[in-house]
This record gives C-alpha cells, structure tokens and sequence, in this order.
C-alpha cells in the first residue's frame, strides 16, 4: 500500500464517505504523508507534519485519530483522521429541543382531556362525602380513636367541598 499511490487514495477514499470526517492522511513507516484527503477544498486542513508525539484526542467537536498501521507485526505507517462533529452536535441539540416540545404538547393534551374525567370521577364521591352523617361513621368505624378521627376530617374538609 505505501508504494501505490492509488491504492492508498483509494483506501482513503473510503472515509469520504463519513460525513464527519474533514481530513484523512496515511504516514509511511518513516512519518512522512505519502497520501492525503481533505473535503474542504475552500479550506482545505493540512496534514500534521510529524505525528510522532500524537494521539487519538477530542479537541471541543473535533475528533483527532492516530492509528498505526501493522501487518505482520510490523508498523508500516499511521493513519491520522480529523472529524468534525459539529453538525451531529447540533442534531442532537435539535433533536432534545423537539422531544421537550413534544413532552410539553402531551403533557398540556394529557392534562386538557384527564380535567373532565377527574369531575366526572371525583364529583359522586364529593357528595357522598357532603352527605356522609355522623351517624353512619359511628356504625361503620368500630375503634373510637379512628372515629375521633373521621368525624375531624368530615368537619373540617365538608366547608371545602360545598
């Protein structure tokens, strides 16, 4: 590979195809870039010079990887490959911004079609509460202390809920 040219281009090649990846150069044994890729041709990122003293590192939304290249428990070369993740950063904000949207619209829509059925649901029990008599808890509560009890909140919580 490191003495075709187009074979090493043709491997690089490959990586256009990741929309991430910005750059994409190949070292030969002795650290020299025997090939390189750049989408950019506007800006177009140039090869680090040595790549001895790389390594793979996260730079903010770049991603630097350095790879050797070993066959036969040889070191042939490196690899180095610059990704920016930018754009997939901002699709990940996009996407947490519309999911809280949504959350928001079914919570609201949740709330707008459960208000009716907790009426419908709540309002027999509010006015068996209203008419529930003295005497009817004295029959149905045998312990005086649990009746002390219900007779309080009866009293108290009947003005609520006229």
């Amino acid at each position: 590979m490191f003495h075709d040219m187009e074979l090493a281009n043709e491997n690089l090649a490959v990586l256009n195809t990741l929309p991430a990846v910005e750059a994409a150069c190949l070292y030969d044994a002795r650290g020299a870039v025997f090939a390189q890729l750049s989408k950019n041709k506007d800006k177009p990122l140039s090869c680090p010079l040595s790549i001895k003293d790389e390594k793979t590192r996260f730079e903010t939304v770049h991603l630097l990887v350095v790879q050797p290249i070993i066959v036969d428990e040889e070191e042939l070369g490196h690899v180095y490959i610059h990704a920016d993740f930018t754009q997939a950063y901002w699709r990940k904000i996009e996407f947490t911004g519309l999911l809280f949207l949504v959350l928001v619209a079914v919570t609201t829509l949740t709330f707008f079609l459960t208000a009716p059925l907790l009426r419908l649901i709540s309002s027999p029990i509010k006015n068996w509460w209203i008419r529930l008599k003295p005497s009817v808890i004295q029959k149905i509560i045998p312990c005086e202390l649990l009746k002390s009890m219900m007779m309080n909140w009866v009293s108290w919580l009947r003005p609520l809920m006229v």
